[in-house]
């Protein structure tokens, strides 16, 4: 559900409510997260997922533009199967769609080097409806490491970075680290994010052991 366009946040308060839904008389909000554009002449353009605060009190998204703070992750997942189709399964950007859930529309914008997903390259993810997330690939060692940056999408994020690395293990398997650095404008991104990323490695864990099943069979 998107959210009316609000005034620039450099000179009025940061939301405001709409419609039935208004602060209740305990004087909390108990509004959802959706995604919003928010900008003016004065600033630039800032993508947010902000329609109030949880219940709960928290501190609203500070104005001006300022970040509210920075944030990281760093996951753990591993697979049983090899590092090489662990590596193409993260770095097959169309492939996504096929064993994530959350993003049904993965292609390339720009192919890098090497052709298609290599350093230079852009891809495009995102749900049924709504804006892309535009990631540029900047580190590309296939089969150990993968970094990439958001160069646009929904997400109240600034410089945000991610590194993918990926240790073969005794066993034959491989032991995947994702690790992920940003500012955030809007109180919540970081648990919301770290969620999301969690699900990407576990997904991508998984679909390279079915994947390895079909070419044993």
């Amino acid at each position: 559900m998107w959210c009316p366009t609000t005034s620039c946040p450099s000179c009025t308060p940061p939301l405001r409510e709409r419609g039935h839904r208004q602060r209740q008389r305990t004087g909390r909000s108990s509004l959802a997260w959706a995604p919003l554009i928010v900008s003016c002449d004065r600033t630039l353009t800032v993508s947010a997922w902000w329609r109030g605060i949880a219940d709960g009190g928290g501190a609203k998204p500070r104005t001006g533009g300022e970040p509210v703070g920075s944030h990281s992750y760093d996951i753990e997942a591993t697979s049983a199967a090899p590092i090489d189709v662990v590596f193409d399964v993260i770095a097959d950007a169309p492939g996504w769609s096929r064993w994530n859930r959350s993003i049904t529309r993965a292609t390339w914008d720009t192919e890098g080097v090497p052709a298609p997903g290599g350093v230079g390259a852009i891809r495009a993810l995102g749900a049924n409806r709504g804006p892309l997330s535009r990631e540029k690939i900047v580190d590309f060692d296939a089969p150990n490491h993968l970094a990439y940056v958001i160069v646009s999408g929904p997400m109240p994020v600034k410089g945000y970075r991610a590194d993918v690395r990926l240790t073969a293990t005794a066993d034959g398997g491989t032991h995947i680290a994702w690790k992920g650095t940003w500012s955030a404008w809007v109180p919540g991104v970081s648990s919301l994010l770290t969620k999301m990323v969690r699900g990407f490695a576990e997904g991508a864990a998984r679909e390279a052991e079915r994947l390895q099943e079909e070419l044993r069979n």
